[in-house]
């Protein structure tokens, strides 16, 4: 059970962390206010136990924002990273020193943070916490920073290739504490269950149990899903076509090339392996190989002959490029 004091308002509540930390919260009978960008996601939230959903968007005024959040003492804080991810994330603290009964802001941030860069949202969580830092302290409030590691979740988006045998990237041999997005929510509920007597002020770390390479990741899933997976490594430019062949936008495929190959290939993702979740939770953090076990269904559907073809297509690409290379 909750402290009958605790009401949440959660932004994200769509997403992947978002949601399993709006059913954990659900869980423990902890009442929990969402914002709904459309009115038909509201009707459904608000059909469930424990949820009250409003429609509205972080992109509204501040003292709209603080009007949503009037009567909840905690903001758990979660953006998506899109050009306007700063610009809604300081809305959001600044309603919550507006709203006057948001005592406690849970904030989920980035191991990789850094002041500037090509990488939108590592700086986007760099001022954004700075910002939070700086409000709370001067009206009163008290926070907490998730800084999570790369999700393992997002090779869900490489399932298609996967399952031809193939896990095409551009981080060569960079290595990332890569953690499971169910250990995130765990912690965020903790924390948020926890209150600020515990937390406050805290910067906690959230990655998997060691770093790992794309190499390591390609065994790991070859062993786990019963074919082989091979490591595809791409040119930069190439892998981001493929990003925007799978429907990323510039912005998205810009920030995630620059990701892997300005931190996380030369090793500079900013984080070691940390023990935080296994010291707030109690349980260890989730191996990549207990994670793909876990999700073991979700790659099925090798093909043989798809990856005899697949083969070929990338032997003549790289065969392709190196002619262009010479003659260039």
């Amino acid at each position: 059970m909750s402290s009958s004091a605790t009401k949440v308002f959660l932004t994200g509540a769509t997403g992947d962390v978002g949601s399993q930390t709006l059913a954990l919260l659900q869980s423990t009978q902890t009442p929990t206010r969402i914002l709904c960008r459309r009115q038909a996601q509201a009707d459904r939230f608000n059909q469930q136990a424990g949820v009250e959903a409003i429609v509205g968007n972080l992109n509204d005024p501040v003292e709209k924002l603080a009007s949503y959040m009037a009567g909840c003492t905690t903001l758990f804080l979660l953006t998506a990273a899109i050009p306007e991810q700063l610009a809604q994330e300081i809305s959001a603290i600044d309603a919550a020193v507006a709203s006057k009964s948001i005592k406690f802001i849970v904030k989920i941030s980035a191991g990789d943070l850094r002041e500037d860069g090509n990488v939108p949202w590592t700086h986007s969580h760099f001022h954004a916490e700075k910002h939070m830092r700086e409000q709370c302290d001067r009206a009163g409030l008290l926070w907490t920073s998730l800084r999570a590691s790369g999700f393992m979740s997002n090779f869900l988006q490489s399932v298609p290739a996967i399952q031809k045998g193939f896990l095409p990237q551009t981080s060569g041999n960079g290595r990332a504490g890569w953690v499971d997005t169910a250990d995130i929510a765990v912690v965020a509920h903790r924390v948020i269950l926890d209150g600020p007597k515990n937390h406050a002020g805290q910067v906690y770390v959230l990655t998997g149990p060691r770093l790992i390479n794309m190499p390591e990741l390609a065994t790991i899933l070859s062993q786990g899903i019963g074919h082989r997976v091979r490591y595809l490594h791409l040119p930069s430019p190439i892998f981001k076509q493929l990003l925007k062949l799978g429907g990323a936008d510039e912005f998205m495929a810009n920030g995630l090339v620059a990701q892997f190959v300005e931190i996380i290939r030369p090793g500079l993702e900013g984080v070691d392996v940390s023990n935080d979740i296994e010291n707030i939770t109690g349980k260890r953090a989730t191996s990549f190989e207990e994670w793909v076990a876990k999700n073991e269904d979700k790659f099925k559907g090798f093909d043989t002959g798809l990856y005899i073809a697949s083969c070929l297509v990338a032997g003549a690409a790289v065969v392709g490029l190196f002619v262009f290379r010479m003659t260039t």
